[in-house]
């Protein structure tokens, strides 16, 4: 799964801050987004949980990118609708 963005961008001595809970980054000269700090937190605990992992690139100006890797097994269940699940 590949997450990009075309906002501030994150300074690299603070992205990994950003898995900590009610952590931002701070940036001068950009006015606050908002937000409680949580939602990369909660993201990085489900990752990690489900054997995945997590990666950011960011460039100042120009944006972010984060990419999350999981690991899937091909089931062999088939469920009445058709679906393999």
């Amino acid at each position: 799964i590949e997450v990009k963005d075309t906002g501030n961008g994150i300074p690299s001595e603070q992205i990994e801050l950003l898995f900590q809970p009610y952590a931002q980054a701070k940036l001068e000269n950009y006015r606050h987004q908002g937000g409680t700090g949580l939602g990369l937190t909660i993201v990085s605990k489900l990752v990690h949980a489900m054997g995945g992992q997590i990666f950011v690139q960011s460039e100042l100006g120009k944006g972010s990118t984060f990419e999350v890797y999981l690991p899937l097994r091909k089931s062999s269940r088939h469920h009445a609708d058709g679906c393999v699940g």
